[in-house]
């Protein structure tokens, strides 16, 4: 990559920012993006990226903010599919923390939002023993 993209904390703050713009912050990205990479179907960027990005998939210039954003949401992707396919035991969903609580209410959030996607596809899983696995995700949705 020819730029430096955004630590995740970095990126929390361009999205959250004052709370205001519509965006999701790292966590729940980060839910999104486990449901992608270990969803039943593929889903392209184009599917999932909106739901990032106040319902927009943006068109980015190289070496733009936007497109930062966009490459370092990317590159978590990148990373959780290639935990997932070759270590998936060492897979650290990342949380939030607030006055030394662990929030996982966004993170679950977030793989709702990436099943919501394509929840038809879901069901045969939801349906099926293997549901149990998911059972601590579904539990912490609000």
């Amino acid at each position: 990559m020819s730029q430096a993209i955004y630590t995740y904390d970095e990126l929390d703050e361009i999205l959250r920012g004052d709370g205001h713009g519509g965006y999701v912050g790292v966590s729940a990205i980060d839910g999104l993006v486990a449901s992608v990479v270990a969803g039943p179907v593929h889903l392209e960027s184009h599917e999932w990226l909106p739901q990032v990005l106040a319902g927009v998939f943006p068109v980015t210039i190289e070496g733009t903010p936007e497109h930062r954003v966009v490459q370092t949401v990317l590159n978590r992707r990148k990373e959780v599919a290639e935990i997932l396919s070759q270590r998936p035991e060492t897979y650290l969903p990342m949380f939030m923390h607030d006055d030394g609580r662990v929030v996982i209410e966004d993170w679950t959030i977030g793989f709702m939002l990436g099943v919501g996607l394509k929840a038809n596809a879901w069901i045969p899983l939801f349906a099926s023993e293997a549901r149990s696995m998911l059972a601590p995700i579904l539990s912490a949705n609000p």
